[in-house]
């Protein structure tokens, strides 16, 4: 989700629960910046009132990368990212 385009959430929890209907039930959300749902935090109370079934799981990268300059915290949260998306596709592919 980004910040140039007004969030559908209705449309994703749709798609959400079509996946669960396909047994893809692992699905990664990115979230760039907060808008009118409140950011992350938000969008998790959102799905998980939408799907209450559903285990939904947040994390802040801003949280976990501490220290260095701008720019180095910038890579560090993208090489995180990455890692983050490659363990999902290695292990729910």
């Amino acid at each position: 989700m980004i910040p140039e385009r007004k969030a559908d959430l209705p449309k994703m929890i749709n798609n959400l629960t079509q996946l669960g209907r396909k047994n893809k039930f692992v699905n990664l959300i990115v979230v760039t910046e907060g808008d009118e749902y409140g950011g992350a935090e938000g969008i998790k109370n959102y799905i998980k009132l939408s799907i209450p079934s559903a285990d939904v799981k947040m994390c802040i990268l801003g949280h976990i990368q501490r220290g260095g300059s701008h720019c180095y915290r910038q890579a560090t949260g993208y090489q995180t990212g990455l890692s983050c998306g490659a363990v999902f596709i290695k292990r729910y592919p």
